[in-house]
């Protein structure tokens, strides 16, 4: 661009600019833009057509910053508020999101696309009651605006509102059926209602429209495990890797994934997504070896002694970044994630208990709890750290006053986290101690928090790690689960072939915990 460029030549360029474009010329459009503001900084068309190349390149930041030098020249326009809102809102600045979009519907009531992203970023804040509004407003705008639709459905899948998920996905679906994404959520729905063929289907349709879409596969893996249908499940399953969502990164072995064949050579098993997996998978380990196939261990780094003395015959090391050399050696040809050994073994198998604890820790924590007093030790657990699923398992501590009624039982807690509020309260309020020994701690030291377990005759919990760790060491422990459990655990019976000293307590109505409370109950007043 000459020195000596005027108005009207740079506004010859911008139009330049836009027709390429437009026409899809978009380096060419990007180069005459930067040109353009060297001269005229403030060129709003220039700001505009730059920062939306920049965002359609995810370089947010700097779209945000031309949108923002728009929106001042031009702060009447409600479309540079909403493009600002969503340069912002890509970034995760969410209140400067909210901000823009806020103010792009105040200065265009009728803009839709304005009223469904500030419903967007509202629910990304969890504010859901503001969020459905917006999103309604775009919908009472244009009936017909199918994004509202899902995004609404969306919004009321996270509050935990099924029915009303389900309800608007299905429109959306039925004003743009080849959105794989629709499909998807709506099995989400579909499954927190029960309705498992139809979750399933939704699922398979959503793989049908994007057949390399791992989220429709790992969700379909959890629906066939969870009715039973096993063989195509794991194998589904394996599509958790894919999943951007999934909750453990790939580990950079570079040994032959193994299929359950035999070898000559060491297995590597690898442990994978929380505590509670590592320790329950660990179980299928003996099955391995079983077959004559040596097997070196890597677990979680507090695991590592409990393992080494559950398998004294098989090397146990922690996980590191990068891994331990030890696991890179020749010696070692193949290699699994733990979850993947039913797919590979095939499914179900019969699971015995297998971990063992420190003894002498177990019996002095035994006898510390006990105090010379003939009574029952029930270990309990009321709060589930799931972040996604941990609302629905958790069960208040206050629900549980007629099981800590009954007399005869001394109640441990064996609630990791922060609960000694929880338990004052309880204890203030009904006259009941639970004891909390603050000498085990199970996020830090789980050889600790095993023997502990282990001490107990019984063992009450919601579903999370506690019951993996009583399952493992055969002790005897009652889960309760919601209506809807976790894909582990079937839909039916009281017993499930993980862990034979296992009861499940299930939950008939979704949410209604009371009879579960009164059968355990029940069943705890015949057991002492």
């Amino acid at each position: 661009m000459r020195p000596d460029s005027t108005d009207r030549e740079i506004q010859e360029i911008v139009d330049v600019a836009l027709s390429a474009f437009k026409g899809g010329n978009i380096p060419k459009a990007e180069s005459l833009c930067a040109g353009i503001l060297e001269k005229a900084p403030n060129n709003l068309e220039a700001l505009q057509m730059l920062g939306l190349i920049y965002a359609n390149q995810n370089k947010f930041s700097q779209a945000a910053e031309l949108f923002g030098r728009a929106a001042m020249l031009k702060p009447d326009s409600a479309k540079i508020c909403n493009n600002l809102g969503v340069a912002e809102m890509r970034q995760g600045n969410l209140e400067h999101a909210r901000a823009a979009f806020a103010k792009a519907v105040s200065l265009q009531k009728d803009f839709k696309q304005a009223h469904n992203n500030l419903g967007l970023v509202l629910k990304k804040q969890g504010k859901f009651a503001e969020s459905t509004g917006a999103l309604k407003k775009a919908i009472s705008i244009d009936p017909g605006y199918v994004e509202a639709f899902g995004n609404l459905g969306m919004t009321f899948l996270v509050q935990g509102k099924f029915a009303q998920a389900a309800e608007n996905l299905q429109k959306a679906i039925e004003l743009k059926p080849d959105v794989a994404e629709f499909h998807n959520n709506l099995g989400n729905a579909m499954m927190e209602l029960g309705r498992f063929d139809e979750a399933i289907a939704a699922f398979e349709k959503a793989i049908e429209i994007e057949p390399q879409s791992a989220p429709p596969h790992h969700n379909l893996s959890l629906a066939l495990i969870l009715t039973g249908q096993f063989k195509k499940g794991w194998n589904e399953f394996e599509w958790r890797w894919k999943n951007t969502g999934f909750s453990t990164p790939q580990r950079p072995f570079r040994q032959s994934l193994w299929d359950g064949s035999p070898i000559t050579g060491k297995l590597l098993v690898w442990g994978e997504q929380g505590i509670g997996d590592e320790v329950q998978f660990s179980g299928l380990i003996p099955h391995i070896t079983a077959k004559g196939i040596k097997v070196v261990i890597e677990c979680d780094n507090r695991l590592v002694g409990l393992l080494q003395r559950s398998f004294p015959h098989i090397p146990v090391v922690g996980r590191t970044e990068p891994p331990a050399e030890l696991l890179m050696c020749d010696s070692i040809t193949h290699q699994i994630p733990m979850c993947s050994i039913p797919n590979a073994l095939g499914w179900p198998q019969e699971i015995k208990p297998h971990l063992v604890p420190d003894e002498k820790l177990r019996q002095n924590l035994r006898g510390k709890y006990k105090d010379g007093k003939n009574v029952l030790l029930a270990g309990i657990s009321w709060k589930s750290g799931n972040v996604q699923e941990g609302s629905k398992r958790s069960i208040d501590l206050p629900y549980w006053e007629p099981i800590l009624k009954i007399p005869g039982v001394k109640f441990v807690s064996l609630q990791y986290g922060q609960c000694q509020k929880q338990l004052q309260e309880i204890h203030q309020q009904l006259g009941i101690e639970i004891i909390k020994d603050e000498t085990v701690n199970p996020f830090t030291d789980l050889d600790s928090f095993a023997a502990q377990t282990a001490a107990m005759d019984l063992v009450i919990s919601i579903d999370n790690s506690t019951v993996h760790f009583a399952g493992v060491m055969g002790v005897n422990v009652w889960t309760l689960l919601p209506k809807v459990p976790d894909w582990r655990w079937g839909l039916k019976g009281e017993t499930t072939c993980w862990y034979p000293t296992m009861r499940l307590f299930r939950q008939q109505e979704t949410g209604n915990w009371q009879p579960v409370i009164s059968k355990v109950v029940q069943e705890l007043g015949r057991l002492v």
